[in-house]
């Protein structure tokens, strides 16, 4: 819209007022976010911003909807942090009042309460729409260096079939000094190594035995070979010699030697990723803890589940042995072990550590991250430096706290804590209290508008339990058919959650799941939506907009306030309009009484929860 320019000249003083507005505005938003303009362009953009806002609080008749492009203008201006959009708020919410431009302009209040509600509804639609643009490109990005990448695969590939394809034979191609240009799949698997790996050695690191002849052929009945981890095997073995090349040819003729040598490997390896094992690295982990300083990293991929279950297990073994070796890339320069430890978990012992556990956790993640592996990031478990602790009890802790870490959201990662670990013991313990001493509460959820009982948020008195939770609760629903089951978990419990739900026969759509709004992610609520269960974001704040237009919510909650004057009135009544907006519910946790009540149902409230109701 165009906003009309008033007929009033500007009060004395107005455009300072307005200039030290535009400065306050922008040195609060870089203060708290990254701004990539100069600091005079980025004021003259702010400066254009409130001549518009002003213009349309002196407008008659008053339209807020100018607002709209304001809040996408901040966007385009590259505050994309949401504490950008709160300091503008701030900023704005005061700033605009105290303005002599808007002395004496009639419900100046109102107008700029409903004008930010406006621009922050602008913001919010912006940002979005800037996320998936975002996205786009650089799933785009992505696919096209896939692309590339099989496309050279095939070409090499097909260069060296012909030479080979033929023979059962191990065959290796290698320069003059010995280094590894080809191995084919036969030779790779006689040592256990990677394609990746063996490059880094060269054939008389796997052969230390070997010895050229003056013609430059050397024919060995047995030859010993010096595998990965330093295991031996027996084999014949040709070694020929041209211009720029050694050729060495592996003869599986002693087939019990290479068996019992397989065999051997394969009681101390992972037969998916070829990594030491639990065996193997509890053995290396007794030996290190005699001899020097260790550290111990217990990693589990994030989201794994998903790879599997949306790609196969294919993939979710590409993703294992993908991860495995960027692990060992980041611990190349150390003396070091990688293992598998589970289905999706990693130990990694680092003796002798050159660089901090922080340091060596960064590094972890950043190489988890590269595109192309499908698994963004992990939580790990850590024992820095272990004073008198056996192996079994390094891996213990490393367990303990793992598990505290994978409460923290993804990507986290939590050290050993002695104290901690007790705690943590005994609630185990309390999880495993006979049903008879594990009690279920319940509050009901009340609609606001007919004060109807909706739903029941069930509570158990013993904490910890969720699989125990959904199951009571379960029982108690068939007791009160048509109502809700509104439950509050923390963001790493729903898988457990999910795997109960089959069990207690309980009606998907009934059942209401409250996860933190700060640890939402597109992997924590989807798989709950593809279940058919509802998804409720608690301890909701206008912080959180951004993340319902991007996931699946079905409702918000909000934790009751007793302060109330007119611009918390109007915020309030902005916020449930805006998550209306997104076809959410807005529960409200703890409304004292009736008065109360009814204020939430004036500012847009659905439902609530609290000592107003009593049936």
């Amino acid at each position: 819209m165009i906003v009309p320019v008033p007929s009033e000249p500007f009060p004395a003083g107005a455009p300072r007022r307005r200039d030290r507005l535009v400065r306050k505005w922008a040195n609060e938003v870089t203060s708290s976010t990254h701004v990539a303009m100069q600091p005079a362009d980025f004021e003259a953009v702010l400066t254009e911003l409130v001549d518009l806002l002003v213009d349309g609080l002196l407008a008659e008749p008053f339209d807020a909807d100018f607002a709209l492009e304001c809040g996408a203008q901040l966007v385009e201006a590259g505050c994309t942090d949401p504490r950008a959009l709160r300091s503008t708020m701030d900023v704005l919410g005061s700033g605009l009042l105290a303005l002599p431009d808007l002395v004496g302009v009639p419900r100046v209040p109102q107008k700029v309460v409903q004008l930010l509600g406006t621009m922050s509804t602008g913001y919010a639609e912006a940002l979005r729409e800037s996320t998936f643009a975002h996205q786009e490109t650089l799933s785009r990005t992505l696919r096209q260096a896939l692309d590339d990448v099989r496309r050279d695969l095939r070409m090499i590939t097909a260069q060296f079939e012909l030479v080979v394809k033929a023979t059962s034979n191990g065959v290796a191609i290698c320069d003059r000094d010995g280094a590894f240009v080809y191995a084919n799949n036969i030779f790779l698997n006689v040592l256990y190594y990677t394609a990746a790996e063996l490059r880094e050695l060269t054939l008389f690191d796997v052969m230390p035995d070997l010895r050229l002849t003056p013609d430059g052929v050397s024919v060995q009945k047995r030859q010993k070979l010096l595998g990965k981890d330093e295991e031996v095997t027996w084999a014949s073995v040709t070694v020929s010699s041209t211009e720029e090349h050694l050729i060495a040819v592996v003869a599986d003729r002693t087939e019990l030697d290479l068996l019992q040598g397989q065999l051997n490997h394969q009681a101390l390896h992972d037969m998916v990723t070829r990594l030491p094992n639990r065996q193997f690295f509890t053995t290396r982990l007794e030996r290190a803890l005699r001899h020097g300083a260790v550290t111990v990293y217990h990693l589990d991929l994030d989201a794994f589940s998903h790879v599997t279950h949306g790609l196969g297990r294919a993939a979710g073994d590409l993703v294992l042995t993908t991860a495995g070796q960027r692990l060992e890339a980041v611990v190349a320069q150390e003396k070091a072990m990688v293992a598998r430890v589970g289905a999706d978990e990693f130990a990694v012992l680092v003796e002798n550590p050159s660089t901090d556990v922080s340091t060596t956790m960064a590094r972890f993640q950043a190489a988890l991250a590269e595109p192309g592996g499908h698994v963004t990031s992990a939580c790990a478990g850590v024992v820095d430096r272990p004073q008198g602790m056996t192996a079994a009890e390094v891996l213990d802790a490393t367990e303990l706290a793992l598990f505290r870490a994978k409460r923290s959201g993804t990507g986290q990662w939590s050290s050993y804590h002695p104290a901690q670990d007790v705690r943590d013991r005994e609630a185990f313990r309390r999880t495993m209290s006979p049903p008879s001493q594990v009690l279920l509460t319940h509050t009901p959820v009340v609609r606001l508008h007919d004060r109807k009982t909706i739903g029941l948020d069930a509570v158990l008195n013993v904490p910890g339990m969720p699989a125990r939770l959904l199951k009571l609760a379960a029982e108690r629903a068939w007791q009160h058919p048509g109502l809700r089951i509104h439950i509050g978990l923390e963001a790493h419990a729903t898988g457990e959650v999910l795997a109960a739900l089959d069990e207690t026969h309980l009606a998907p759509q009934r059942l209401w799941l409250g996860l933190p709004a700060a640890a939402l992610s597109t992997e924590t609520v989807q798989p709950l939506t593809d279940a058919g269960v509802r998804v409720e974001a608690r301890d909701f704040t206008a912080e959180h907009l951004p993340q319902l237009a991007d996931m699946p919510i079905d409702a918000v909650r909000i934790g009751h306030r007793p302060a109330r004057n007119f611009l918390v009135t109007q915020a309030m009544r902005s916020l449930t309009a805006m998550v209306h907006m997104t076809e959410a519910e807005v529960i409200v946790e703890g409304v004292p009484d009736e008065q109360q009540a009814l204020w939430w149902q004036e500012v847009g409230a659905d439902a609530a929860t609290g000592a107003f109701h009593r049936p």
